[in-house]
C-alpha cells in the first residue's frame, strides 16, 4: 500500500491534496523508504520508482517539481517547470502543486471557489521572509482562502537561537510572535513554534480558516523524515490540485 495522507479539511470537492509519509517506498537506509527528493543522496533509481509509485496512486495527474532554496520565489505551474523556488499555485486543472520537506511546513492553499490552489514550502527564513504573503498575493483574494498546515517540526523539538527570534519580532512587530517562542528546559534556548506564527501570518492576512498543525516530524520518527533529528535523509512530498 502507498503511504499517502489525504488531508481532512472542508476545501472545494474539485481540490484534492495530500503527503507521503516515510513508508511503502523502496529506498534503501538512512532514505528508507518512500523518499521522494533526487538531491539528497538516494539512488537515482529507487527516487525514479517512488516517484511513480506515487505517480500511480494520486492519478493522471502533472507533478511540478520545485528546486527549493529556502527562497520566498513563488512560480505559476503552467510558466515555470523545475524552477528555482518555493512555493508555486496553479489555475489549471490536473497540474499539482507539489513542495517536499523534512521538519519545514508545508502550507496548502486552495480558495472557497476551487478555481486556484498553492503550496508554499515555509521553513522558518522563508516563513519570516515572506513567502506565504507572496503566495497569497497570487489569489484574487486572500479572504477567500482557507489553508492548511502540514506536517512539520513542532515547537517541543524546534531549538533556535535568539537571531531567529529577533528576526521575526522585528519584522512582525504587530503580531506579537514573541508569544510563539518558549525557553527549552533544558538547553535555555528558544523553541519556536512554526504552526503558531504560521497561524499568525495567515490570520493577519485575513486567512482565517485554517486548519492542521497538529503533527511533528521529528518526534514521529514511524511517519515523517526529520532532517534535524536524522541528517541524512528521505523527504515526504506535499501536493495540491484541481481535478
Amino acid at each position: 500500500m502507498t503511504d499517502i495522507s489525504w488531508l481532512d479539511w472542508p476545501s472545494p470537492s474539485n481540490v484534492k491534496a495530500c503527503s507521503t509519509l516515510r513508508e511503502a517506498g523502496v529506498s534503501r537506509p538512512p532514505f528508507d523508504t518512500f523518499n521522494v527528493a533526487a538531491h539528497v543522496g538516494d539512488e537515482e533509481g529507487s527516487v525514479i520508482h517512488n516517484r511513480k509509485i506515487l505517480g500511480d496512486a494520486i492519478g493522471p495527474v502533472n507533478i511540478h517539481w520545485l528546486e527549493q532554496v529556502h527562497s520566498t520565489n513563488v512560480v505559476n505551474v503552467m510558466d515555470d517547470y523545475n524552477s528555482e523556488a518555493d512555493a508555486s499555485f496553479s489555475r489549471q486543472p490536473k497540474q499539482a502543486c507539489c513542495v517536499m520537506t523534512a521538519d519545514c511546513l508545508p502550507v496548502f492553499l486552495c480558495d472557497k471557489q476551487g478555481s486556484q490552489v498553492a503550496i508554499a514550502h515555509a521553513g522558518w527564513r522563508g516563513l519570516c521572509n515572506g513567502i506565504i504573503q507572496n503566495t497569497l498575493s497570487t489569489f484574487h483574494s486572500s479572504q477567500s482562502v482557507i489553508a492548511y498546515l502540514g506536517p512539520a517540526i513542532s515547537q517541543a523539538a524546534f531549538e533556535v537561537g535568539n537571531e531567529v527570534r529577533e528576526a521575526f519580532t522585528a519584522q512582525y512587530k504587530f503580531l506579537h510572535l514573541e508569544e510563539h517562542f518558549i525557553r527549552g528546559e533544558e538547553s535555555g534556548k528558544w523553541m519556536a513554534d512554526l504552526y503558531g506564527i504560521a497561524r499568525a501570518i495567515l490570520n493577519d492576512r485575513g486567512v482565517n480558516q485554517v486548519y492542521g498543525g497538529d503533527c511533528c516530524t521529528f518526534l514521529e520518527s514511524g511517519h515523517y523524515f526529520s532532517y534535524r533529528r536524522d541528517g541524512q535523509t528521505g523527504r515526504m512530498a506535499h501536493l495540491i490540485w484541481m481535478e
